[in-house]
């Protein structure tokens, strides 16, 4: 590895550290640096982001999610549902959101982030009813897929 480019690693994980991304734990001598919740909730958006790009075609199933989280955990389930608008769903009822493609995997990480799996559940289904219309508009007019 030449100079400029372990300077650039050493900054980039300076970088990390300080957006609290990362964790670095010097007597981990395997994995010393792991991601915090933070990051991986970042990743999980990168992840997502990436999904529109790959599908090239619509397969004609939505993706839903719906979730009933406890009034004690209020500020998870406000964080989740938030997170999953900012990475594209569409928000289907309050606690309900839609995607038209493949994100099984990355629910299924951020529940596990968030320690609410047991309240989340994943549905496929061919279709929205009444609101098709008006989500295949949201995804598809917006230049994505079809």
């Amino acid at each position: 590895m030449n100079n400029f480019a372990g300077w650039r690693i050493r900054e980039t994980i300076k970088r990390l550290k300080m957006q609290d991304m990362i964790q670095y734990d010097e007597k981990d001598k395997k994995a010393p640096i792991r991601l915090t919740t933070k990051g991986m909730i970042r990743l999980a958006k990168y992840s997502f982001g990436s999904l529109f790009k790959k599908h090239k075609k619509w397969d004609y199933f939505w993706r839903m999610i719906i979730f009933d989280i406890p009034e004690i955990q209020k500020y998870i389930r406000k964080r989740l549902r938030k997170e999953l608008i900012d990475i594209g769903f569409y928000p289907f009822q309050k606690s309900v959101l839609v995607c038209p493609f493949d994100c099984e995997d990355i629910i299924r990480d951020l529940c596990k982030i968030y320690g609410v799996s047991k309240y989340v559940l994943f549905c496929i289904t061919p279709s929205l009813g009444t609101k098709e219309s008006e989500v295949r508009r949201f995804f598809f007019a917006r230049g994505r897929h079809q």
